[in-house]
């Protein structure tokens, strides 16, 4: 109170306690393991819609099951919630729903080993695609390696990523370059762009795509691809790898993005023609050595008898 008689303000003092951190999910051969850097805390999970469970050792889970995950410890507020699914294909990613067009895509593509995440169990489906990851995945798709391949692009460092795809594709015809010596590896690619290196890795495999001529005539847009682009725009269009957006566009010079990749990775399988099952070799029949006849001998004469 004052001097005077009247109530001063009042000091409030919130005190807060700190929170314990978010637990660690991990699934190796279907079994979840979970850990929690806060010291002491106990971890608590649940699988689907089932009831709460206390962690104290590995758990086996099943594919395509949701995961909920907590911890708590005294003199602590509780952690937030991690959710995770641990996908058809045996992933985690945090960023990935079933509802996504491209759910099914990533999933496959990163079980494949073509895309990987950047960390912490993100996929980063929007993130811009640039030149040197595009080539990346193809040369992880092609399964080849880039021995003996020489690198003409300047501004191409060694010991990067990107470094031994690009002498690869620049080696089988997938890419060009700006010029003779300039390739911009971290420059974002854009779907038209796209479109003509798949056509070029495309021709590189020996597939038979259509031509697709006219194709470009369904997108309200089609004036804005460019000339060097249009015919490889009509033929992915054509196969099937490439499609136009809900609102009728192409969106030629629209920047692609991981999704995308992911989506014509997966596309792209389904147009290598299958590998021929070979009979296995037949094992020749062993030859045996002859052995030499037994050696006939003269008949004896019976003995006389004796009359």
């Amino acid at each position: 109170f004052h001097m005077n008689g009247s109530r001063s303000e009042e000091a409030v003092l919130h005190i807060t306690k700190p929170q314990v951190k978010a637990p660690q999910l991990q699934v190796l051969e279907e079994m979840l393991t979970l850990q929690c850097d806060t010291e002491g805390a106990q971890i608590y999970y649940r699988l689907n819609d089932g009831s709460a469970q206390r962690y104290s050792e590995p758990v086996k889970v099943e594919r395509e099951t949701w995961i909920s995950a907590w911890a708590d410890c005294q003199d602590y507020r509780t952690s937030p919630v991690v959710t995770r699914l641990y996908s058809r294909e045996g992933n985690l990613f945090q960023d990935i729903q079933p509802t996504d067009w491209f759910y099914s895509s990533v999933d496959l593509a990163a079980a494949r080993g073509y895309m990987k995440g950047i960390g912490n169990d993100v996929f980063a489906p929007e993130e811009a695609l640039t030149r040197g990851m595009l080539v990346t995945l193809l040369y992880r798709y092609s399964g080849e390696t880039a021995e003996g391949c020489k690198l003409p692009f300047r501004d191409v460092e060694s010991g990067r990523y990107y470094t031994e795809p690009i002498a690869w594709a620049y080696d089988r015809g997938v890419v060009h370059g700006y010029d003779a010596k300039t390739f911009k590896p971290e420059q974002r690619i854009t779907r038209q762009e796209m479109c003509q290196v798949f056509a070029n890795f495309l021709a590189y495999r020996q597939i038979s795509v259509p031509s697709g001529a006219g194709e470009a005539k369904r997108y309200r847009d089609r004036d804005q691809i460019a000339r060097w682009a249009l015919p490889a725009v009509e033929s992915m269009t054509a196969c099937g790898m490439m499609q136009g957006n809900k609102d009728g566009t192409f969106a030629p010079l629209a920047y692609s993005t991981r999704a995308q990749a992911a989506a014509l990775l997966i596309r792209l399988e389904k147009l290598e023609p299958p590998v021929e099952p070979t009979e296995p070799p037949t094992e020749p029949p062993v030859e045996t050595t002859p052995t030499e006849p037994p050696v006939e001998t003269e008949p004896t004469e019976p003995p006389t008898e004796n009359p």
